[in-house]
């Protein structure tokens, strides 16, 4: 229960004193939080990284549409892209 409340808040594991008692579950379900809030991390890196990019795209985009030279579709096109990877940011957090 500790493992789960952790991750799903973000917050540090915190053992009870009586699961204290037991060194090797305190292991394996911190090892198992570490892996997990690693792989988090990652997921989260790699989104921030295509948001970043999409973002620049998008700011690229933007003045070429009112010179005629890109397509407002495209515009809305990243712009939806950008706001997809902000939501999975968010629910990955």
């Amino acid at each position: 229960a500790e493992l789960l409340r952790a991750e799903v808040n973000g917050t540090p594991l915190v053992f009870p004193e009586i699961v204290m008692k037991e060194p090797k579950l305190v292991q394996e379900e911190t090892a198992l939080y570490r892996s997990r809030r690693a792989d988090l991390e990652q997921t989260l890196a790699g989104l921030r990284q295509a948001l970043q990019l999409v973002q620049q795209e998008l700011a690229m985009t933007e003045p070429l549409v009112a010179k005629g030279a890109a397509s407002e579709v495209e515009v809305l096109r990243l712009r939806r892209e950008a706001n997809d990877l902000q939501n999975k940011m968010n629910d990955a957090q």
